[in-house]
């Protein structure tokens, strides 16, 4: 007859095993801030040593806190207190204070208070090494006294310090410069947690520091520009593990032109970089951003889809069905609603690549264009001068017949030397300056006055009428304020 037995895991061995789980710094850090707005926390700061003796980065919140028995069920691996949450809380197993921490660091110490009693637990990875047992310290008020940021958490009616000490896998990473590592480490992180956070900062429910300094929320959607446009919401029924229906609710968003917008507006999004390469889906967990920037295998990263975005807000409930890992850094698109969200991500690449095109395509069948786009058999695109424009004609008719060749050598010559790929990387962050000069302008007008000049000799129109002509082709027609500049120049002659 088979027989019970305790097979209890070497406690060394598997802490140190949890630290290679896979968390990136950033992701670490957003894990301690889950748990403290889990915990009501209005106010979240991250302080870093401001020396570099007694290095340490520390996380203060003025959350719900915590008395001796919930901090000591909350520091052991597999507490009773994780295995019920309630629907909005941001954790996902109830262990990342642990594992996130020290995956980072090797010390991990946590200081809480409520009802006007502070209580604090140590956990050492050197000392769990040594005794080979899940060893925890508790620290007596004399030893919470001389922590690091005490006094700020005394002051407070309650909350609660999470401090990180011993950064070795920094300190290996970094040729021995601790310090240094980490304050480049903390610098990093300010954008993620802007953006993983954003939610809760722009609505004003959370204010997050580091070093007193708030973080500026990134908002992938740019909901305040008026110029975004925002797509019906879809709602998607789910049953969850236990049966229980469950609601997506699946939003799109088409940012604005990059000329639209303003210099505020390109910070809150991060960068104009982010513009192309943070497209996709964006989804969300209790207003906690888990993935971004993914099409999901459904489509691919592409310039004309670069101002494509498909929010998805999620329930906590269906995390299982989403396979959100314990770091909260992945999840899968569930198959059962795959085919509903191929519609949002097919109407959004469409309007995202229509608004594209109608900025972009070239007019190939108007003969007035001085550029024409032509297919090869390999329905690869090929750029030439259109040598039957307007503009282009009236030049060659301008020079003598045995020397109109020179005119086509120079324009091979162009053609052949486009920089595609700079051109590209320039439009796609927003590098090309597209405002003329007034030298640029007297140069346009004096081309456009010298063709008029020029017709006039052919043609019997008013100069007005000849204005609307020449202004009716490139690379004339895209300048509004070019004909009052021409009648003035023809009233002063």
């Amino acid at each position: 007859m088979s027989q019970k037995i305790e097979n209890p895991p070497a406690a060394d061995i598997l802490m140190n095993s949890m630290r290679s789980i896979g968390y990136s710094f950033s992701a670490a850090v957003a894990d301690i801030i889950d748990n403290s707005i889990s915990a009501n926390a209005r106010n979240i700061d991250l302080i870093v040593s401001p020396e570099q003796t007694n290095i340490y980065l520390a996380f203060l919140d003025d959350g719900n806190g915590m008395a001796q028995d919930e901090l000591k069920e909350a520091m052991k691996y597999g507490s009773q207190t994780q295995i019920t949450r309630a629907s909005t809380d941001l954790g996902r197993f109830g262990l990342g204070l642990k594992s996130a921490s020290l995956s980072q660091c090797t010390k991990l110490t946590v200081v809480s208070k409520k009802n006007g009693l502070l209580s604090a637990f140590v956990w050492d990875l050197e000392l769990v090494k040594e005794t080979k047992k899940w060893t925890i310290l508790e620290l007596s008020q004399d030893e919470i006294s001389k922590l690091p940021c005490i006094e700020r958490l005394s002051s407070q009616e309650k909350g609660t310090l999470v401090i990180w000490t011993d950064f070795d896998i920094i300190r290996e990473t970094n040729n021995g410069l601790e310090y240094e590592g980490l304050t480049d480490c903390i610098y990093e992180a300010c954008d993620f947690i802007g953006l993983i956070f954003h939610r809760f900062i722009l609505n004003g429910t959370v204010n997050i520091r580091i070093n007193g300094t708030e973080i500026e929320p990134i908002d992938p959607f740019l909901e305040s520009n008026k110029k975004t446009e925002v797509g019906k919401s879809n709602d998607i029924t789910i049953d969850d593990d236990n049966g229980v229906q469950q609601h997506i609710t699946v939003t799109t968003y088409l940012l604005p032109y990059l000329k639209d917008l303003s210099d505020s507006d390109k910070k809150k999004l991060g960068g104009v970089s982010k513009i192309s390469t943070m497209q996709g889906f964006y989804v969300y967990r209790n207003d906690r951003l888990i993935i971004y920037g993914t099409w999901f295998h459904m489509s691919y990263r592409n310039e004309l889809a670069k101002y494509a975005r498909i929010k998805v807000d999620i329930p906590s409930a269906l995390d299982s069905i989403w396979k959100i890992d314990i770091k909260k850094q992945t999840a899968e698109l569930p198959p059962l609603i795959r085919k509903q969200l191929q519609k949002c991500v097919e109407s959004a690449n469409f309007s995202s690549r229509r608004k594209n095109e109608h900025r972009l395509t070239l007019k190939t069948n108007d003969p007035n264009c001085l550029w024409q786009k032509n297919l090869t058999r390999e329905n690869k695109a090929v750029y030439k001068i259109n040598r039957d424009s307007p503009f282009i004609r009236s030049i060659l008719q301008s020079i003598e017949p045995n020397e109109s060749y020179k005119i086509g050598l120079l324009l091979d010559a162009i053609e052949y030397s486009i920089p595609y790929h700079d051109m590209y990387t320039d439009e796609a962050n927003d590098n090309i300056e597209t405002e003329l000069t007034e030298e640029d302008k007297e140069q346009l007008s004096l081309a456009a006055f010298t063709l008029i000049k020029q017709k006039e000799q052919i043609e019997s129109k008013p100069f007005e009428q000849m204005v609307d002509d020449i202004l009716s082709i490139d690379p004339f027609r895209q300048y509004d304020w070019l004909k009052e500049r021409l009648l003035k120049e023809h009233s002063n002659e």
